[in-house]
């Protein structure tokens, strides 16, 4: 299966963002953002000012996900790549990445649905097909 987050962008060439959606909570997206990430700054760097001696600025990432599953899920957790490490020494990680979930389900974080006409739309889109189908079994 290859490897493709759903949407990465740059913002005036300082942010870059890692947007997923996903209708099942993965504890694991950590660790797949922090392998999008590093491949995204492989093809906006210059490899060769990596080996000078001046400091390259990269652009600082945003890690977010937007829930809409059917399993509980509070509106907004925090997932972390230190999870993931084994045998954690004195609970300081050299490395960490924290990515944002948001549950976009209806009714659930509507300041945020209120922003995105689009985001707003699939939300009660996603609630009136479970509402159909509980109505009427496949």
């Amino acid at each position: 299966m290859q490897q493709i987050n759903d949407l990465s962008f740059t913002i005036d060439d300082r942010v870059v963002i890692l947007m997923e959606h996903q209708s099942t909570i993965n504890n694991n997206v950590p660790v797949r953002l922090l392998m999008y990430i590093a491949r995204v700054y492989e093809k906006i760097l210059d490899r060769e000012k990596l080996y000078q001696k001046k400091l390259v600025k990269i652009p600082a990432p945003e890690f977010i996900v937007l829930y809409n599953g059917n399993d509980p899920f509070p509106d907004h957790k925090e997932l972390r790549l230190s999870a993931a490490f084994k045998n954690p020494e004195n609970g300081c990680f050299p490395l960490e990445l924290v990515v944002q979930v948001y549950n976009i389900n209806h009714g659930r974080n509507t300041q945020i649905l209120a922003r995105s006409k689009t985001l707003d739309s699939y939300s009660i889109f996603m609630w009136k097909i479970r509402e159909y189908n509980k109505e009427f079994p496949p």
